[in-house]
């Protein structure tokens, strides 16, 4: 369910209708990451998240979907499980 599951598919969907894409199309730089972690995990990046974030989205050609794996990976880690 939480790898796989349709809760996953719509809140890391990338439709204009979507938290994700308001999100990141509204949003700039690292007031888009503060944003992800804040409503995840409840407390703001540090900055090792921070840079592994940046890193993550850097590897995708589409800022959209780097901000998509970023939060996929937030909501299938273990602080994100423990929390939640």
């Amino acid at each position: 369910m939480m790898m796989n599951g349709e809760m996953i598919k719509m809140a890391t969907n990338v439709k204009p209708d979507g938290f994700l894409y308001r999100l990141v199309t509204s949003s700039r730089g690292h007031d888009a990451l503060d944003i992800l972690f804040e409503s995840t995990l409840a407390r703001r990046p540090t900055g090792m998240d921070a840079s592994t974030a940046s890193a993550m989205i850097g590897t995708r050609r589409d800022v959209l979907g780097g901000y998509q794996d970023v939060l996929w990976a937030l909501l299938n880690s273990n602080e994100f499980i423990f929390i939640h």
